[in-house]
């Protein structure tokens, strides 16, 4: 027996919707490693300094600045890899939200999932990111192309998965 629709969404990927959505999923998904690395990046940075104005050696003090500054910038440009392998895959991807699970359905296939198998779902000011379990699926659902109230959804799948809306 099927459910009653609530909500729909369509979203067609473009390069700009990856880029969204990988540098968002690695900010939250690396969170407590950026702040890391940027302490660790910071103090490998003075050390280096450190080590040149006391004179411990060039190659220490540049081996330490090189340590510090990678620490520094690598966890901001790690969504990079993963972006420009999918930016071009271009689809439109129509989904659909019942009371119990949500459908995916694209040219080639029609998948359905429980919102259990959902581990997340971040909401920015344009997107709605759901992230699977174990990392298996990502969806990006562009505000604009919504069928229904935006605010509602939010209110509904808050209930049904662990939700966070960020910047």
């Amino acid at each position: 027996m099927e459910s009653k629709k609530l909500y729909g969404a369509s979203t067609q990927m473009t390069p700009a919707v990856y880029k969204d959505f990988y540098k968002t999923y690695y900010n939250e998904k690396l969170k407590v490693f950026k702040i890391v690395a940027e302490i660790v990046g910071l103090i490998a940075i003075f050390g280096a300094f450190y080590i040149l104005a006391n004179g411990y050696g060039i190659l220490w003090g540049a081996i330490a600045l090189w340590i510090g500054a990678f620490l520094l910038f690598y966890p901001r440009m790690i969504y990079r890899k993963p972006y420009k392998n999918a930016k071009d895959n271009s689809q439109t991807t129509h989904f659909a939200f019942f009371e119990n699970y949500m459908s995916e359905k694209t040219k080639s296939h029609v998948n359905e999932y429980k919102y259990d198998d959902i581990q997340k779902v971040l909401e920015t000011g344009k997107y709605f990111f759901i992230i699977s379990q174990f990392g298996k699926c990502e969806y990006r659902l562009n505000k604009t192309h919504f069928s229904g109230d935006v605010e509602s959804f939010s209110g509904f799948i808050k209930t049904k998965t662990q939700y966070k809306k960020i910047k």
